[in-house]
């Protein structure tokens, strides 16, 4: 009960904190202050899960919602604040989600949803979230996406009875619209959301709510000022405040000086773009440097990462101190550091307060970007530079990571996710600059040793990046395959690079499974096959060759046409295939340092050779064996690396649970020990759930398919006691499969992956075994009993 306090006055503290304004009093919302009111009522409203505060930008919505939160909202109900602003990809929110009830985010953004609900169930009654700023997330290629997250969000709350409501900031309305512009999947998902979901749309202020605005900020201006600057900005709050402003600062604001007319100021933007184009003027050119590098992070700048970036050579700490004292005012620059103690400056970040001024910043790097002449250009152009090898370091530590963890690998993997998560937006920001280039020097950024030449980095270097994305290949949807794909065809011109990115691209169609594509890669790129160009980094190229081998065995394994396949020739090449891929990961003369890559890669082999065996004759007992013997061998392997200092327990799970495939698969064949052959199976599938727990991974999909499999063992354990004449274990082991299928579903139907195949089959396993436990009932006449 006290840890539940604790929690509870922690996270209300927490998120208090954020609902501070700088300025506390709101002027011309009260309307729009008490319909929030009211909705927040969840016995009058319990239908209204979402609110929607909506309208144009600066327009006050960031102001009405922690205003709200601040001064209005119920004691009784607890907030949680995020703020999206600049985020690209929901797995960034989910993560903030978790970050605001204080726990580390790890895992998929289902498994960081799954441990948020975990975290927050039977602690509060009610929860309000508030989530400002949703609207880059709802830009028009990801709004369908942004509106399922919130839409799946909801009912997952209601699935598991946590009572909660989201108030939400954005430019979008969320009820169905007549805007030609949406597709069919948008309006079929707001349609769904109609029953549930409120728009509070806010407009312009009246013109008496304008002046009281306006004078009480800007007291030292004439009347005929302000009655100037009223006219102008059409009560526009945002536009009030910068129009002020620069008339207080002794700017003229006439038509005339100016060049805007009336008309033209009541498109936002253009005064907007007018008053920061001054200030910006009146900067040094270290200070527009500085503010010209915000732009470069996409969503964040961590101020260590900014001092990195812009090449300074003044003591990090002085830098960090002179940036906050420069451009807080003047340019609305806010620190976020709400989850941060003051001595870990290196994680504080900066973030660009009000979306038109980040809009500035880069519409003025683009601008600098696209003209060579430029005075800044040279200086932006190292800035990128020095931004994506700092990213590109990152990864290579955290390849390293996932071999070298000092740690147990369930305490340390979590924050080696947590450690990538917090990262991954500036990776995909990373791979967007280096594949939509003209620039040679820029597409060789990857493997390159230093921003201006393109020598390749250490072979231990390289490899770990592999490996990096090679392990998190799926936080990066489909950006990190189109990245691989567009600098396979961009300016690269060095071989050494372009055998390099050919192997990248090649490696991720496998792990992605685009058995199309990556058949046709292989069959167009055969000049490539053997990377001679690579023979004088033996490690690189003993690698290269292994990876070509492993992709043609798993594609001769795994595509649905290879599956069913009992063509010996083609059984024979993709063992043969698997076989050398092995060989080339073995090899001695390869270096030490790249023991922990090799390892790690020869495990994957391993498990591909034992699937290869078994698909070649599912029915034959002898293959199974040989599949188990080849999982066990992958098995020892992992143990045996802890003797060479290497910690590769990050691949347990995927071991533990070929086995228990394969003894399962055993069992089946196996009439005279299919009992032990299925206990045994059934150990090792509760294993792997044991292992995914510890790695923050038990709502992940890959949790979700390994109860459907313990499922649908536990079944056939209970057909077979059943047949034996063992009634109560019979109806015990049918009872275990109900209960992993339900759990499997509960899983896959709160999972923003979208794994339809998977939620099927658990249906169908649920409904297969009440049907098979009430057959046993029957026969067994316990069935009254049991009702």
């Amino acid at each position: 009960m006290a840890g539940s306090i604790k929690f509870l006055y922690d996270l209300v503290t927490r998120n208090n904190q954020d609902f501070n304004l700088e300025n506390s009093m709101i002027y011309g919302r009260q309307d729009e202050l008490q319909m929030l009111s009211e909705l927040m009522n969840f016995e009058k409203e319990r239908n209204v899960k979402l609110i929607n505060i909506c309208g144009m930008t600066g327009i006050g919505k960031s102001h009405l919602l922690k205003h709200f939160g601040s001064r209005y909202l119920d004691e009784r109900l607890v907030p949680i604040y995020v703020d999206a602003k600049g985020m690209t990809n929901l797995s960034d929110l989910a993560a903030s989600l978790l970050v605001r009830i204080g726990c580390q985010p790890q895992g998929t953004e289902s498994d960081m949803i799954g441990t948020f609900f975990s975290q927050i169930k039977d602690i509060a009654e009610r929860y309000v979230i508030f989530i400002d700023d949703y609207s880059d997330l709802m830009s028009p290629a990801n709004r369908k996406q942004a509106l399922e997250f919130l839409h799946n969000f909801i009912k997952t709350a209601q699935h598991q009875e946590i009572q909660l409501k989201i108030v939400v900031s954005s430019q979008s309305h969320f009820k169905m619209t007549s805007e030609k512009t949406e597709g069919e999947d948008v309006k079929d998902i707001k349609s769904q959301m109609n029953g549930y979901s409120k728009d509070i749309h806010l407009k312009s202020l009246k013109n008496v709510d304008a002046e009281k605005f306006f004078g009480a900020s800007f007291k030292s201006l004439s009347y005929v000022q302000r009655a100037e600057v009223l006219e102008k900005c059409n009560g526009h709050p945002f536009l009030l405040k910068l129009v002020g402003e620069a008339a207080d600062m002794d700017y003229s604001v006439t038509a005339e000086n100016t060049g805007l007319t009336i008309d033209d100021v009541k498109h936002v933007k253009c005064v907007v773009k007018e008053r920061l184009q001054r200030a910006f003027e009146k900067l040094s050119k270290k200070e527009q440097l500085t503010l010209l590098a915000v732009p470069i992070f996409g969503r964040d700048a961590q101020l260590n990462v900014l001092h990195h970036v812009l090449g300074v050579s003044q003591p990090r700490s002085e830098f960090i101190e002179e940036v906050k004292k420069q451009f807080f005012d003047q340019f609305w620059l806010a620190f976020n550091t709400f989850v941060l103690k003051e001595e870990k400056e290196k994680y504080t970040v900066v973030n660009a307060h009000h979306p038109l001024v980040l809009e500035f910043l880069k519409m003025k790097i683009s601008n600098i970007f696209d003209n060579k002449t430029s005075p800044y250009y040279a200086d932006c152009i190292k800035m990128k530079r020095r931004y994506v090898m700092y990213y590109v370091n990152e990864m290579v530590s955290i390849g390293e990571g996932c071999v070298q963890g000092k740690h147990r690998t369930e305490y340390f993997l979590p924050s080696l996710i947590s450690r990538f998560v917090r990262i991954k937006p500036h990776l995909k920001t990373t791979f967007e600059y280096i594949s939509h280039t003209d620039d040679p020097v820029d597409c060789q950024l990857l493997f390159s040793a230093d921003v201006q030449s393109p020598a390749l980095r250490k072979s231990t270097e390289i490899l770990n990046i592999f490996l990096c994305l090679y392990q998190f290949h799926d936080y990066f949807d489909e950006c990190l395959l189109q990245a691989a794909k567009y600098l396979l065809h961009g300016p690269l011109s060095d071989p050494k690079h372009r055998v390099l990115v050919w192997t990248l691209y090649v490696m991720l169609l496998t792990v992605e499974g685009s058995w199309g594509t990556l058949y046709g890669v292989i069959k167009d790129q055969v000049e490539v096959i053997d990377p001679k160009s690579l023979s004088v980094f033996y490690d690189l190229y003993s690698f290269c060759k292994a990876i070509y081998r492993y992709a043609n065995g798993t594609l001769h394994t795994l595509s649905s046409w290879a599956k069913d396949c009992s063509r010996e020739d083609l059984i024979k090449k993709r063992n043969t295939d698997l076989a050398e891929a092995l060989n080339l990961l073995n090899l001695k003369q390869l270096s030490s340092d790249s023991l922990g890559v090799r390892i790690y890669f020869s495990v994957h082999v391993l498990v591909m050779h034992a699937d290869s065996v078994y698909y070649a004759n599912q029915d034959k007992l002898s293959n199974i064996q040989q599949s188990y013997a080849l999982s066990k061998e992958a098995r020892k392997r992992i143990a045996a690396a802890e003797s060479s200092h290497v910690n590769v327990d990050i691949l347990r799970p995927l071991v533990l649970s070929k086995l228990a495939t394969f003894r399962a698969c055993e069992g089946n064949l196996n009439l005279a020990e299919r009992k032990e052959k299925y206990q045994e199976a059934g150990y090792l599938h509760a294993t792997v759930t044991t292992e995914l727990e510890q790695r923050g991974m038990k709502h992940s999909v890959m949790a979700a398919r390994n109860l459907i499999e313990h499922a649908t063992l536990m079944r056939s354990l209970g057909i077979t006691h059943d047949e034996d004449g063992s009634k109560r274990e019979a109806l015990k082991c049918l009872k275990d499969s109900i209960c992993y299928s339900q759990k499997a579903v509960v899983i896959l139907e709160s999972s923003f992956q979208k794994s339809k195949f998977d939620l099927f089959i658990a249906y169908v396993d649920t409904a297969d075994s009440w049907d098979i436990r009430e057959a046993v009932m029957d026969k067994s006449g316990e069935w009254l009993n049991m009702l």
